[in-house]
């Protein structure tokens, strides 16, 4: 299984970076989650994937 946090200002641009991510065969992992740095709303979702294949992430391999 591969996971990914994908992180950025709340807009447009991360919507349809999450969309094309669910277009591609991610599935959403729990809720998203939100903050404010003093000028932007920052959001954050976590996603996973079914793969058989070895993956090389965070320095760990499966």
């Amino acid at each position: 299984m591969q996971y990914k946090l994908v992180t950025g200002p709340d807009d447009s641009t991360f919507c349809a970076r999450i969309t094309e991510f669910l277009n591609n065969g991610w599935k959403l992992h729990g809720n998203p989650a939100v903050t404010f740095n003093g000028q932007t709303v920052i959001a954050a979702q976590a996603i996973v994937k079914e793969d058989d294949k070895d993956i090389k992430a965070c320095g760990f391999t499966k």
